[in-house]
């Protein structure tokens, strides 16, 4: 905290220089009529609320009696409405979150301004002017429902968004960076921003920023139907920050559980299925304080919090190594003592400044640290190959990494200006930089750091643990980025239109380092070597981004019944490929290149925005919700296309350890010069002879794929759904949705054809485990010719439709509900399913290539419909002041696979030879057509019971949580690769749900 001392005199600086308005904030919009139902043009129309730090908002009526009041905070608001000649009239208690419009429609009778009729009526809760699905966490839910406090533990609660890591058990987590998906999108287009704007440091989707809860006073995701102002399709989270006030008001948390909390769920059934230890909390931990208030009275406020979380966890199934550090030792040999250690730590401190500079302008300020000047390290997830906060890894703690953030921060800036009544302008910036390394698990509480630089990685596709990684890591990582992201809008809005136009903006760079203490890593098959996998390190590639450009124009349009949204935006996408080199290492001595600067990717498209809202009785009550949008995906490679990717920086070569060449056998070291890359000594003929090289065309693309309209990988989606208010404050929505996806590309080896491959098949087992119980032959598998082999690959990327027809779509349907009883009940949750279908079975006909070993009948993939259940609810029993809330997930199991190594033996039958790669080698297949087998499903109930406490205007809630409420035993993830029918491996569980699991927390607020 002490930073924030010296950054006092840039913060004063800045703020009076820039600008920020809460990004997509909510609108209060309807039409006022006389008694007889006569409309009524110039009609003052004012909001006020405390959320308003200018207190108040007014708008005019337009001839059509219509009105809108557009960029209001979340809160509660009071409308009065007031014309010569009628009485004013006042409507009361209108609750607005996220975008949600209200529509609050008013009839006004003759009489005195002075005397004022306050209407009584519900809060609105259809939304009549927007087809967004948007879900909202607000205060009360952030506060009240038990989670690890962490932005996906929220957003996954809401009927169709997945995550790409595991359930997490009370935080146990940690801070877990996770990107979310739903109707269909991919991980990458997930989009995590603050007051719109995107935290990301690789022009889009998230960044390794963890958003500090306690700075936010809600959670707004849209999961589909983004208009104009946003470029791509996946959900988007969007959190909006608390601003202080006129009074000094502080919030904050505090939470711990340790091993004392948890239960154990190693039952029998799993320690059948091979499991032999559970992942447990070894302690848990949430300190997150905060405080608000004036500097100024009606001038200037601030907002600070701190945060400080950690994630203590002991891994299921896995244990130290005994022979980790030891350079003669060459098996993992598990210390069944000694439990492997997942320790998760991050700490944030965050100011946002806010300054009313006149009645119609204000600036805002935040500035964000999260970078590690603290001992232990903060910023750390020190295992990084762990999946969750206790699951097993395939990697032995002494072959994994730590990724830890020495630098990583941002400073935001805001400004709107309501100049009229009817036009809006707005601006926000943000600058991130971001630096993170990946490491030797040194630090952060690891029990076993890598001492040994000289030991070599090895990858075990049989033994102990089937596809276990062990004794060092095969490479290290360290990245810079830096971004600068800016957006700008014009709001002209009368009663019947909302015109919007804007513009955003972003650059940045990422300077990428990939190095090795051992440049190359064995393969073994039961102890046996096969292959070493060789590698020029280290490398260094520069990439620039920018300009990232966005221009939009969007209406939105009310005429009676009907609300029609059309908007039309324009993206650009422009790279630099920055100068990189290459200089001389072990196994690439003759390598020093050079290359100079020169331009990347650059795309331009128009993307069509649509939409339709109609109030199908007029009552506000049911609503017919339609979408229409295309969507650019997103892109963070920005070397594509770059000349220094012609150079080959890795290649295979299969290894016999037999004593060729007059070496020693069975000794564990290469007996071949590593650097010929022809057969010779105990190493069979690299894979690609070209390692080490530039080969000039190895690395092409189409050029057509790096710039013009419309070339940019794209997607569209369609949204169908119907809103209905079935009781005062109840709502149900069904909707249906489907988004297909275009502009594939494919890589095309122009040095083979299909002809220079010679098909082969396998037979699967006979497993009762297996499809059918196994037995059955797999077809279209390719190897290539010996002729071929070794050559230098010509790789071209091209579009996929100049070899054929490429498709894949998304179907599914959501239904939810949302219920805020007068009671403070809070009742919110529902159910979605769908199912993907993808097919590029014209593609591989051709290019082979593209994946051998994957049978040509898994082209077509059609996975059933897939059902998640969510549901979360809150209340606080008044005459107790006792709070009961829970939250329950039921979400499907993982796709099963069975990957099973076939030898050079089993395949020659078929082939009617050997392997190309040599006698030694061997090929890996999936046993089980893809999305044909899934685990089990994941049902999960947290509970929470909290005494409410009360002094003054003080308020403290202790709580008491248990996770995992049922204690399920529930395999999250299975080891892949198979062994064998009864053999173990296959199937074993790598990852598990944690154990029941208590907290005890505090949240306060005064």
């Amino acid at each position: 905290m002490r930073r924030f001392a010296g950054f006092a005199v840039i913060v004063v600086g800045f703020i009076a220089l820039t600008s920020s308005t809460a990004h997509a904030q909510a609108s209060i919009a309807g039409v006022v009529k006389d008694v007889s139902g006569a409309v009524l043009p110039g009609v003052t129309v004012e909001a006020a609320s405390p959320a308003l730090i200018e207190k108040t908002r007014s708008v005019i009526s337009d001839g059509s009696g219509l009105y809108r009041i557009e960029d209001l905070r979340p809160g509660t608001y009071t409308v009065t409405f007031t014309l010569v000649g009628f009485n004013t009239t006042k409507r009361e208690g209108i609750e607005l979150t996220g975008s949600f419009t209200a529509a609050v429609n008013i009839e006004m009778k003759l009489g005195s301004v002075e005397e004022t009729i306050t209407v009584s009526g519900e809060a609105p809760i259809v939304d009549l002017q927007s087809a967004t699905p948007q879900r909202v966490m607000d205060s009360k839910v952030l506060a009240e429902i038990p989670t690890g406090r962490v932005f996906a533990n929220y957003a996954i609660l809401i009927p169709g968004v997945g995550q790409t890591t595991s359930p997490d058990v009370g935080g146990s987590l940690g801070a877990n960076m996770t990107d979310l998906v739903a109707h269909g999108s991919r991980a990458s287009d997930f989009r995590m921003m603050v007051n719109g704007v995107s935290l990301s440091t690789n022009a889009g989707g998230r960044a390794g920023a963890v958003p500090n809860i306690n700075a936010y006073q809600e959670v707004a995701v849209d999961v589909g139907a983004v208009d104009a102002s946003q470029a791509l399709g996946g959900p988007r989270i969007n959190f909006i920050p608390r601003d202080g006030g006129n009074v000094t008001r502080g919030t904050g948390f505090f939470g711990f559980a340790n091993s004392s909390f948890q239960s154990n769920n190693l039952t029998q059934r799993l320690q059948d299925q091979g499991l032999t230890s559970a992942p447990a909390v070894s302690r848990i931990w949430d300190f997150n304080p905060g405080i608000g208030g004036p500097i100024q009275q009606d001038k200037l406020w601030y907002y600070f919090t701190y945060r400080n979380q950690g994630a203590y966890n002991t891994l299921g199934g896995l244990f130290v190594n005994k022979n980790a550090n030891n350079p003669n030792a060459w098996t993992y040999d598990p210390d069944l003592t000694r439990p492997e250690v997942n320790n998760q730590l991050w700490a944030d401190e965050q100011l946002r400044l806010t300054y009313q500079a006149s009645p119609r302008n204000k600036l805002a300020l935040s500035v964000d640290f999260q970078d590690i000047n603290d001992n232990p390290p903060f910023g750390c997830n020190c295992l990084r190959g762990a999946v969750s906060g206790g699951s097993l890894t395939l990697t032995a703690h002494e072959a994994n990494t730590a990724r830890r953030f020495p630098l990583q921060r941002s400073m935001q800036a805001d400004w709107t200006s309501p100049v009229t009544s009817r036009l809006l302008l707005e601006a926000v910036a943000i600058q991130r930089v971001e630096r993170f390394v990946t490491d030797d698990t040194s630090g952060g509480g690891s029990p076993l750091p890598l001492t040994d630089k000289s030991i070599i990685s090895v990858t075990e596709q049989g033994g102990l643990v089937p596809g276990l990684t062990y004794r060092a890591p095969a490479t290290y990582g360290n990245t810079f980025m830096w971004t600068l992201y800016y957006r700008t809008a014009v709001s002209y809005v009368t009663g019947s239109h909302s015109l919007k136009f804007g513009t955003d903006a972003q650059w940045g760079h990422n300077d990428a380092q990939s190095f090795t203490h051992v440049p190359y890593s064995y393969r073994f098959k039961d102890g046996v070597p096969n292959q070493i996998t060789m590698r020029v390190a280290p490398t260094l590639t520069n990439s620039g981004y920018g300009p990232q450009v966005g221009v939009y124009a969007q209406d939105k349009w009310t005429r009676g019944r009907l609300t029609a949204g059309y908007g039309l935006r324009y993206d650009h996408f422009g790279a630099t490929i920055r100068e990189n080199s290459f200089q001389p290492t072990p196994l690439a001595p003759n390598l020093n290149l050079s290359f100079p600067e020169e331009p990347g990717l650059s795309w331009n498209d128009l993307n069509p925005k649509l939409s339709a809202v109609y109030d199908v009785f007029g009552t506000g009550k049911t609503a017919i919700k339609t979408s229409l949008n295309r969507y650019v995906s997103n892109q963070t490679n920005f070397t594509t296309g770059g000349q220094f990717t012609n150079v080959v920086t890795s290649t295979t070569r299969g290894w016999t350890d037999n004593g060729a060449g007059g070496g020693i056998a069975n000794d564990f070291v290469p007996q071949c010069d590593l650097t010929n890359l022809a057969k010779n000594g105990e190493c069979n003929a690299a894979t690609n002879t070209g390692f080490g090289t530039f080969v000039q065309g190895s690395s092409t693309r189409d050029p057509s794929l790096n710039s013009g309209w419309f070339h940019r990988p794209s997607n569209w989606e369609f949204s169908l759904g119907v809103q209905h208010e079935i009781l005062p404050r109840v709502s149900v929505e069904v909707s249906y949705f489907r988004r297909w996806y275009g502009n594939f590309t494919v890589t095309d080896n122009t040095n083979v054809s299909a002809s220079d491959f010679t098909q082969y098949s396998v037979t699967a087992p006979v497993d009762s485990r297996l499809p059918g119980g196994g037995g059955y032959v797999i077809n279209g598998l390719y190897d290539l010719n010996p002729n071929k082999f070794g050559q230098p690959a010509l790789n071209n990327t091209t579009f996929s439709d100049t070899f054929g027809n490429q498709t894949e779509h998304w179907n599914g349907v959501d239904f939810s509900v949302n219920a805020r009883l007068h009671n403070g009940m809070l009742l919110q949750g529902g159910a979605s399913t769908g199912r993907t279908v993808t097919d590029n079975c014209e593609i591989i006909a051709q290019l082979p290539e593209v994946s051998p070993s994957t049978p040509s009948a898994y082209c077509h993939v059609a996975s059933p419909f897939l059902t998640q259940v969510k549901l979360l609810g809150a209340y606080t029993i008044p005459r107790f002041d006792v709070l009961v809330s829970g939250t329950y997930q039921s979400i499907p199991g993982p796709e099963l696979a069975a990957n099973r190594t076939y030898s050079n033996a089993e395949i020659k039958p078929s082939l009617i030879r050997d392997l190309s790669a040599g006698t030694n080698a061997n090929v890996t297949v999936n046993l089980i057509p893809p999305a044909s087998m899934y685990g089990e499903r994941v049902n999960q109930i947290d509970f929470r019971v909290g005494k409410v406490l009360k002094a003054g205007r003080a308020r403290a809630t202790v709580s008491f949580d248990v996770y995992n409420l049922t204690n399920a035993d529930t395999v999250i993830n299975e080891n892949s690769t198979y062994t064998g029918s009864g053999a173990s491996g296959w199937r074993v569980p790598t990852e598990v749900i944690q154990a029941r699991l208590a907290k005890i927390s505090v949240q306060w607020d005064f």
